[in-house]
């Protein structure tokens, strides 16, 4: 609820986009490039998210890791030095500007992102965890905040895993992006209802599935 009043006041009335950053408004992931520029070892992360289970406790535990870097600022340099962006997502989003409030929920590293948006001047918020504010941002607080927003502004919602999939139901309009291939898990989450009609995917998204309209990115 606090996140979520937070985003209204930024927003002033305005539609509410709220979208995922790593494989969404990027097209790699800028964790996996941290985590091999800082000589961290990979199995820990995939031992601490073991079962896909992405609680709060699983994020404490990770992004404490990620900062026991002993070359942190380093790392997040090498990490944005491998950023390769989604420019048509991007583009879209400069559009969707004009009439909303665009905020990035990550439960990656917002460190990194802060210095991206700097350059960038795309969001309007950015929310995550960071060496300052020490917010935890899980699948189900993305789907908590899509729905306290979606009751008083209109909210779309925009990711690519598993992780989103709550944000994205809740809002008024979800949108799944890929680049590469389409998350197994939603694939299976789809045998058992999770994906819904008001779910689509830009046109320029390589994969193709028909449980999910194509179209483009806008109200």
């Amino acid at each position: 609820q606090e996140i979520a009043g937070k985003i209204k006041l930024v927003a002033t009335n305005k539609s509410i986009v709220l979208t995922d950053l790593d494989k969404t408004i990027s097209q790699n992931d800028l964790t996996d490039d941290f985590i091999k520029a800082s000589n961290l070892d990979y199995k820990i992360p995939k031992a601490i998210f073991r079962g896909d289970y992405y609680t709060t406790y699983q994020f404490y535990l990770f992004h404490n890791y990620l900062k026991s870097s002993r070359n942190y600022n380093d790392s997040i340099q090498y990490a944005l030095s491998k950023l390769c962006l989604n420019e048509r997502l991007i583009e879209d989003l400069f559009k969707l500007k004009k009439e909303s409030c665009i905020v990035g929920l990550t439960t990656g590293m917002l460190d990194a992102w802060k210095t991206v948006n700097k350059q960038m001047n795309l969001f309007d918020e950015l929310i995550g965890y960071d060496s300052l504010s020490g917010v935890i941002v899980t699948p189900f607080i993305k789907k908590l905040v899509a729905r306290y927003l979606s009751e008083t502004s209109r909210v779309m919602g925009i990711g690519d895993s598993i992780i989103d999939l709550g944000m994205i139901q809740e809002a008024h309009k979800g949108y799944l992006v890929s680049m590469y291939k389409l998350d197994k898990r939603i694939i299976r989450a789809k045998a058992i209802g999770a994906i819904n009609k008001k779910i689509s995917q830009p046109k320029y998204s390589t994969f193709k599935y028909d449980f999910i309209q194509e179209e483009d990115v806008s109200w």
